[in-house]
């Protein structure tokens, strides 16, 4: 053989092996991808509560930034969070007095009563659920006294927001002015303009005004049939001027409360074969692992069938991804509005309410504004509550079960996204955060 047969034998030989070599490196690389793809995807599912940074959220900075300047804010909702304060103001520990003062509300759907009847605007359904079960009438004797009182806390609730929104100091996006327009209710005959809060008592009032538009049965939604009923005026002087010369309304409740009635009501039923809110059980309880160490055992329908709903660990997650989608394009992502943060629906630091009712002080606060508009001899002081999809029957009882499900982190960064809501209406999640269980130890 020849020198020069020997050296090709040689190079062919050598070319052959950094194919192969090649070849299995390249198929090395693309598996070690793909096994690192899939680890990320599965930290990404299980972990996804994981706080967002500082520097991805723009957050309201606090009081004394301009002391301190950037490094305030870094520490800022951790402070916030943790803070051993009182948010309530004198008009949430007056609802400690009240009877049955924590509410849940709403649901477009309820039987017969049994005493105490009245009819309320509904649905058209059968004669047999023309009445609503949970409409209870709150007696309130209204004096001028108790009026001058209530005028003083909502003042100071005004001036509160109005302070706050000072110092969120542009840090907080705010929606179109057309979207805020869209979503009040322009009742200028009764010379008040509304602006409904799903889950914030918002049925209670959509009744109100089915009522004052002497409509007792709707054969659609009720929300839907306001809508119609109390559209914006058309030209943008004509909104302008209602707005500054009728009664500006919106209700509030504790944010994490509101989250929590939105989860009963919205994931635990099943209304319908076609109910949307169906489809988006099941996708939640599919897309999000729930990370706790025991997961409450699914629901059990009333044939005995086991039914999939997304436990409360697991809508939060989807809560959570909507509000950092919120946060990070800066307003332009859809949040279902049983979850849309307040100051998104009602833009409070732009229009400015006359009065911020809240749930917590429903029974006067619904009694000021019967009696400010004079519509004592039209209005009852109804509340409509939501009907029960699990076992409790108990709102605070409800609270802390499902709270003790929810890791702390979660509920940390929950906090974190729906911050203007807790800074601007005076609310603490402090207890809330104590019930969650420590996945962060």
């Amino acid at each position: 053989m020849s020198a020069s047969s020997t050296t090709f034998s040689g190079l062919a030989r050598k070319l052959t092996y950094l194919k192969r070599s090649g070849l299995l490196w390249f198929i090395g690389v693309v598996s070690l991808m793909l096994v690192a793809h899939m680890s990320l995807a599965r930290m990404q599912s299980t972990n996804s509560w994981t706080l967002i940074s500082e520097n991805s959220l723009p957050l309201p900075p606090p009081e004394n930034a301009h002391v301190c300047g950037e490094t305030c804010i870094e520490t800022f909702i951790d402070e916030f969070i943790m803070a051993n304060t009182n948010y309530e103001d004198g008009a949430a520990k007056e609802a400690a007095a009240l009877d049955d003062s924590k509410q849940d509300e709403e649901t477009d759907e309820k039987d017969e009563t049994e005493e105490g009847e009245i009819i309320m605007p509904t649905r058209g359904r059968d004669n047999k659920k023309n009445i609503y079960k949970k409409d209870t009438v709150r007696e309130v004797t209204w004096t001028e006294e108790m009026s001058k009182a209530r005028e003083a806390v909502l003042e100071a609730r005004r001036s509160e927001v109005e302070e706050r929104c000072r110092s969120l100091n542009n840090s907080v996006f705010l929606p179109s002015k057309e979207s805020v327009y869209n979503v009040l209710r322009w009742v200028t005959e009764h010379d008040f303009v509304w602006c409904p809060i799903f889950k914030a008592a918002s049925t209670s009032w959509v009744k109100n005004l089915l009522l004052l538009a002497k409509e007792r049965f709707v054969d659609m939604s009720l929300h839907g049939r306001v809508r119609e009923l109390y559209p914006p005026p058309e030209t943008e002087s004509e909104k302008k001027k209602v707005l500054e010369e009728n009664m500006k309304l919106m209700i509030v409740r504790h944010p994490l409360e509101r989250l929590l009635s939105a989860y009963r009501d919205k994931m635990l039923r099943i209304r319908r074969a076609n109910d949307p809110f169906r489809k988006m059980q099941l996708d939640i309880a599919k897309r999000y692992p729930d990370p706790t160490p025991q997961p409450p055992a699914p629901l059990t329908s009333p044939s005995g069938e086991k039914e999939i709903h997304p436990t409360f660990t697991q809508f939060l997650l989807r809560v959570q991804d909507d509000l950092q989608r919120l946060w990070k394009k800066k307003g332009k992502s859809q949040v279902n509005l049983h979850w849309r943060p307040f100051w998104f629906v009602c833009s409070p630091c732009e229009i400015h309410y006359d009065v911020i009712a809240h749930v917590e002080t429903m029974d006067v606060d619904n009694e000021y504004v019967i009696h400010k508009l004079g519509l004592q001899d039209v209005l009852v002081n109804v509340h409509t509550h939501a009907s029960n999809f699990d076992a409790y029957n108990d709102t605070s009882a409800a609270s802390k079960d499902y709270f003790r499900q929810v890791p702390y982190s979660l509920l940390k960064d929950i906090v974190r996204l729906y911050q203007p809501d807790f800074t601007l209406f005076g609310y603490s999640p402090d207890a809330y955060l104590k019930l969650a269980w420590r996945d962060d130890r």
